[in-house]
């Protein structure tokens, strides 16, 4: 399947380190074997709050418009293969190449640190990343044995599982793709004439092949990430759950 290319929708951001965690990282910077003149990139994965909290009804602009509530048990995505162009000269080039299948509901809330990129000269970098196929990934620790082999027999690139509901929901299955529950009582029918019963609450597993290219990424709106020498930058990658939603998934 042909990689989509997409400018970043998933934000690239930068991260303030705590004062303490700053000293730590510039000094060791300054003892690596590296030239006092080359810096280091940090590469953090973050869970927007979408993921860890799931979505609402209402009609705010993260809403859910129809009424539904939704959380996530699991959220894994593979991800991974961070490259690295000097602005001023794209002969000058890092990369990250190991990917990994990460749930997102199970890493840090302050991110997870999965790539490190060192002895990298002083100036701006387009930042690029993307999400890929499970049969070229490690597994992270915080997926288990049997979801990591589905994700790589399938290649998928989401594994995604969770419940939506509402009071007063309901569930309208095409005939010729399920049928309901013995005993279920018809609650009308939808537009595509397709008969509805009483749902509350429907759970969800899906996989889903949607290998993504991200980049050149901004942070703030200013592109790419500035390295200085002598320094680690922290930067966190953010994949956001309601993408899933939009007819333009997975951009």
């Amino acid at each position: 399947m042909a990689a989509t290319r997409s400018q970043c929708t998933n934000t690239l951001r930068r991260r303030a380190l705590p004062r303490r965690r700053l000293a730590l990282l510039l000094t060791l910077a300054a003892c690596s074997s590296e030239g006092a003149g080359d810096g280091a990139l940090d590469v953090l994965v973050e869970a927007e709050d979408v993921i860890i909290h799931g979505l609402q009804p209402g009609d705010g602009i993260e809403d859910i418009r129809d009424g539904w509530a939704v959380d996530f048990d699991q959220y894994i995505a593979v991800l991974g293969g961070v490259q690295l162009h000097l602005s001023t000269d794209e002969t000058v080039e890092a990369e990250a190449p190991e990917i990994y299948a990460i749930d997102l509901t199970k890493i840090p809330a302050a991110g997870a640190s999965q790539w490190t990129l060192e002895g990298l000269a002083e100036g701006r970098y387009e930042f690029l990343y993307g999400l890929h196929g499970a049969g070229e990934a490690a597994q992270h620790e915080s997926v288990d044995d049997a979801d990591f082999a589905e994700l790589q027999a399938n290649d998928w690139t989401y594994l995604i599982a969770g419940a939506i509901e509402q009071v007063g929901g309901v569930s309208c299955p095409p005939a010729s793709l399920a049928s309901p529950p013995a005993g279920a009582v018809s609650a009308g029918m939808n537009r595509a004439g397709d008969t509805c019963y009483a749902n509350p609450a429907i759970s969800f597993r899906l996989g889903a092949t949607a290998e993504t290219s991200f980049g050149p990424c901004e942070i703030d709106g200013v592109p790419g990430v500035s390295v200085s020498a002598g320094t680690v930058v922290t930067v966190a990658v953010t994949i956001h759950g309601d993408h899933i939603f939009f007819n333009g998934f997975p951009e």
